[in-house]
């Protein structure tokens, strides 16, 4: 006679039937999702091809849309208003003509927000506050990505070395006079990708976790989609005819961004897996960072290596109208430095984003291994949420004074003698500023109170989360977990 066993009961022939149901469904389900991978992935390389076709032609066609550029720029600031002929009598008595831009605190602002130092700003609260409060693992994936795109269209600015439209022709007015290269435009391109790709990176999430009523969530996220393009069209707009942009610029930032933005989509996964074993898995947190500190010190070097290839005779046409313009804005310095008037010095500044990167991978490393053992230590109370993002705010605002301040601080005698020029000053900035926000003001969080402590088993999440951005399906997941079950039942 047999002994039934009370641990792993015998399963009827109705059970059986039914695993098999399930395991040649998930097989069939599978193919079709192989076969639903490889179409999206020949749309992909199709797409991308076009794009890169469509950049071969932009340099081929670039001078001539740069000629037929500035007249239609200038009859639309003209038409609109934004601009008047102007009159400067020089020592030598000759006289000089040129078209400024009428100044207006709205333009302004736009102006000034197109600056990096500033906009850069923009971005860290947005990374921090998302951090913080509402999706720790998120705003790791955007921040990292979004301020390796800020590298890497600086990198393509100084290759393709483009002027603005006032540096181009006196005829064109700009009420901030900006003294970097505009070509791609880094403004445009970091626009579309923090918007697009955090609502990418949240609607996998949505997915990802299981949430009822997909559907409807995803016809929400299309509804976004087109309501911030519009935005977007709108701000774009805007800097064009501010004068800081040409359409051709514009054109091929969206170019490049979808290429990196359809390259992310792609390595998504990998993406996720890589910011894991430097972030929460904590064996393999402190290898995983020292790659990310060496890949980045390797970027920083080669554009370090591109910025001393850079051409430094500037044409005078470009120096003439940008000193006019500066003029006009009430911008000019007594002395210029003739090294630094304008293009390459100032687009390498940018650069000095990557060491940002640094101090966020260190600081987050640090969270996650100190502070925040658990995956959804940013949730808690509304109340408290609020709290975190108003400290982060308010911690900004010594960074904000130096970024205020900061091309004073450099023109300083004890400064100059010691060596430390803007790219240095903004270098140290960025990574004490990025490994406090995200590593020190963490624990800072907690030891008030405003952290949490959660029994949700966090790192088994992420688990799921990968089988998912892997199966892309919630029903074979839910197949995959009984398979599991039913086979520890059978050991």
């Amino acid at each position: 006679m047999e002994i039934p066993d009370l641990n792993h009961p015998k399963r009827t022939s109705d059970e059986q039937s039914n695993t098999s149901m399930h395991q040649g469904s998930f097989y069939q389900s599978n193919d079709t999702q192989v076969n639903l991978y490889k179409k999206k992935l020949l749309r992909t390389v199709i797409g991308i091809s076009v794009v890169i076709l469509l950049i071969i032609i932009e340099r081929i066609f670039y001078e001539v849309f740069l000629d037929n550029e500035v007249t239609l720029l200038h009859n639309i600031q003209n038409g609109l208003g934004l601009i008047k002929e102007t009159t400067v009598k020089q020592e030598n008595g000759e006289e000089i003509t040129f078209w400024e831009f009428k100044a207006h605190w709205f333009w302004d602002m736009f102006g000034y927000l197109e600056l990096f130092k500033y906009n850069f700003l923009i971005l860290t609260a947005f990374i921090g506050t998302m951090f913080v409060s509402v999706d720790s693992l998120i705003a790791v994936k955007v921040g990292y990505m979004g301020i390796y795109s800020n590298y890497l269209i600086s990198c393509l600015e100084m290759v393709y070395g483009g002027p603005r439209p006032f540096w181009q022709s006196d005829t064109i007015g700009s009420p901030v006079c900006l003294n970097t290269y505009s070509h791609p435009s880094r403004s445009v391109f970091i626009l579309y990708f923090l918007i697009f790709y955090t609502v990418f990176c949240f609607r996998r999430r949505v997915i990802n976790r299981g949430m009822e009523e997909q559907a409807k969530i995803s016809i929400k996220c299309k509804i976004f989609d087109v309501v911030m393009s519009i935005l977007v069209l709108l701000l774009v707009f805007i800097k064009y005819i501010m004068g800081s942009d040409f359409i051709i610029n514009i054109f091929l930032a969206v170019m490049y961004f979808l290429i990196y933005y359809y390259s992310l989509k792609f390595m998504d996964s990998y993406i996720d897996s890589l910011i894991q074993k430097s972030t929460i898995q904590e064996r393999s947190a402190k290898k995983y960072v020292f790659y990310w500190f060496l890949y980045l010190v390797l970027s920083e070097t080669f554009a370090t290596i591109l910025y001393s290839s850079q051409d430094y005779y500037a044409p005078t046409e470009w120096i003439k109208n940008f000193i006019q313009c500066s003029y006009a804005s009430g911008t000019l310095n007594g002395d210029l430095p003739y090294d630094e008037i304008l293009g390459p010095w100032f687009t390498f500044i940018q650069t000095s984003c990557l060491f940002a990167l640094i101090g966020a991978v260190f600081g987050v490393a640090y969270t996650y291994r100190n502070t925040a053992k658990n995956y959804n230590w940013f949730r808690g109370a509304i109340k408290n949420r609020i709290y975190r993002q108003l400290l982060l705010i308010l911690c900004m605002g010594p960074s904000i004074v130096l970024t205020v301040f900061q091309g004073d601080i450099v023109e300083t005698s004890w400064v100059k003698q010691i060596g430390i020029n803007e790219f240095f000053l903004s270098a140290f900035h960025y990574f004490f500023l990025y490994f406090f926000l995200f590593g020190i003001l963490p624990s800072l969080f907690k030891k008030i109170g405003l952290i949490e402590d959660t029994d949700e088993d966090g790192y088994n999440i992420l688990q799921n989360h990968q089988q998912l951005s892997f199966i892309g399906n919630r029903s074979q997941f839910r197949i995959i977990n009984d398979q599991r079950q039913e086979n520890s039942q059978d050991q």
